[in-house]
Protein backbone atom coordinates (compact mmCIF):
# COMPACT_ATOMS: atom_id res chain seq x y z
CA UNK A 1 0.00 0.00 0.00
CA UNK A 2 1.03 3.48 -0.60
CA UNK A 3 0.34 5.03 2.98
CA UNK A 4 2.53 2.52 4.43
CA UNK A 5 5.21 2.96 2.15
CA UNK A 6 5.39 6.80 2.33
CA UNK A 7 4.50 6.70 5.98
CA UNK A 8 7.02 4.26 7.34
CA UNK A 9 6.62 5.88 11.03
CA UNK A 10 3.01 5.87 11.26
CA UNK A 11 1.55 2.96 12.95
CA UNK A 12 -1.13 1.13 10.93
CA UNK A 13 -3.33 -1.52 12.29
CA UNK A 14 -5.41 -3.77 9.77
CA UNK A 15 -8.13 -5.37 12.02
CA UNK A 16 -11.28 -6.96 10.53
CA UNK A 17 -14.29 -6.93 12.65
CA UNK A 18 -17.48 -8.53 12.36
CA UNK A 19 -19.92 -6.21 14.83
CA UNK A 20 -22.19 -3.44 13.40
CA UNK A 21 -20.04 -0.58 12.02
CA UNK A 22 -20.91 1.96 15.06
CA UNK A 23 -20.31 -0.47 17.74
CA UNK A 24 -16.78 -1.72 16.10
CA UNK A 25 -15.75 1.97 15.98
CA UNK A 26 -16.71 3.12 19.08
CA UNK A 27 -14.77 0.05 20.53
CA UNK A 28 -11.68 0.39 18.61
CA UNK A 29 -12.05 4.09 20.01
CA UNK A 30 -10.88 3.23 22.98
CA UNK A 31 -7.41 2.34 22.06
CA UNK A 32 -7.07 4.95 19.23
CA UNK A 33 -5.79 8.61 19.12
CA UNK A 34 -7.96 9.49 16.03
CA UNK A 35 -11.05 8.12 14.36
CA UNK A 36 -12.16 9.13 10.64
CA UNK A 37 -15.24 8.74 8.93
CA UNK A 38 -16.58 10.23 5.93
CA UNK A 39 -19.14 12.50 5.20
CA UNK A 40 -21.83 11.71 2.67
CA UNK A 41 -21.58 15.16 0.74
CA UNK A 42 -25.16 15.17 -0.07
CA UNK A 43 -27.05 18.52 0.06
CA UNK A 44 -26.00 21.79 0.04
CA UNK A 45 -24.08 21.81 3.38
CA UNK A 46 -22.01 18.87 1.85
CA UNK A 47 -19.49 18.75 4.84
CA UNK A 48 -22.02 18.60 7.59
CA UNK A 49 -24.21 15.60 6.29
CA UNK A 50 -23.22 12.44 7.93
CA UNK A 51 -24.43 9.05 7.37
CA UNK A 52 -26.30 6.89 10.41
CA UNK A 53 -22.21 5.69 10.76
CA UNK A 54 -20.48 8.81 10.41
CA UNK A 55 -23.45 10.38 13.13
CA UNK A 56 -23.03 7.04 15.47
CA UNK A 57 -19.32 7.12 15.76
CA UNK A 58 -19.16 11.09 16.24
CA UNK A 59 -21.43 10.92 19.42
CA UNK A 60 -20.12 7.21 20.85
CA UNK A 61 -16.05 7.59 20.53
CA UNK A 62 -13.96 8.16 23.12
CA UNK A 63 -11.44 9.93 21.04
CA UNK A 64 -11.32 13.13 18.99
CA UNK A 65 -13.23 12.17 15.33
CA UNK A 66 -12.26 13.58 12.19
CA UNK A 67 -15.12 13.84 9.58
CA UNK A 68 -13.81 13.93 6.26
CA UNK A 69 -15.86 15.18 2.84
CA UNK A 70 -15.74 13.16 -0.34
CA UNK A 71 -12.71 14.12 -2.87
CA UNK A 72 -13.78 15.92 -5.38
CA UNK A 73 -12.88 12.43 -7.73
CA UNK A 74 -16.31 10.98 -5.94
CA UNK A 75 -18.33 13.85 -6.64
CA UNK A 76 -18.10 14.00 -10.41
CA UNK A 77 -18.17 10.19 -10.30
CA UNK A 78 -21.88 10.58 -9.14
Amino acid sequence: MPWREGNPDVRIVDDQVRDHPVAALRNASSAADLVVVGSRGLGGFSSAVLGPVGHGVLHHAVCPVAVVPPSEAAHEAR
